[in-house]
């Protein structure tokens, strides 16, 4: 589902849009990077572009990464975000980013999910750790899909580094709910 908004900045009106690719930069035009610490990750998710969001936890030993959406619509009932993944771990270092939700433009956060890159979690595309930055390959990046409350208008992913691996979010999308089959099957 294609989702605009419409921002200001000084007299410059800025649309934001859905799917977000990240391909104009980080942040693209509307979003915040509030600490300024996410980078162009120059890869893209499955390999189908060449810029992605990278939360550089390989090189930032401590404190917290936020990448925020510009408001927009409010969602409705069973909508869901789904984002293209790709990390791995450091050896004794997990990481995390929450993924969180507003309903109110951004000034309150909800936690929609807690996601790390300890092994075996969702954010830990590599599937193990490495000692070396992580940098992901076509074939190492999944895509998540949470669903929203009602009334949603702004989004935010949070990290917390614990000095560990990188990890890259690309492709961010809001997804109408799905529909009901009404029909007699073929």
């Amino acid at each position: 589902m294609l989702g605009t908004a419409l921002f200001l900045f000084g007299n410059t009106q800025v649309q934001a849009q859905f799917p977000e690719d990240f391909e104009s930069g980080v942040p693209p035009a509307g979003w915040t990077n509030t600490e300024g610490n996410l980078f162009d990750g120059g890869v893209s998710g499955y390999g189908t572009g060449s810029s992605s969001t990278e939360f550089d936890f390989y090189d930032i030993s401590s404190g917290t990464l936020t990448l925020t959406s510009p408001t927009f619509t409010p969602t409705t009932a069973g909508m869901s975000l789904s984002f293209d993944v790709a990390g791995a771990a450091y050896p004794g270092a997990t990481d995390e980013i929450d993924l969180q939700e507003s309903t109110d433009g951004g000034t309150t956060w909800t936690t929609v999910q807690v996601m790390t890159n300890a092994v075996g979690d969702v954010l830990n595309t590599y599937g193990g750790a490495i000692t070396g930055g992580f940098s992901p390959s076509a074939a190492q990046w999944a895509t998540l899909n949470y669903t929203l409350d009602a009334g949603t208008d702004a989004i935010q992913f949070l990290g917390t580094t614990g000095y560990g691996n990188n990890v890259f979010i690309d492709n961010v999308d809001l997804l109408a709910a799905p529909t009901d089959c009404n029909g007699a099957p073929n």
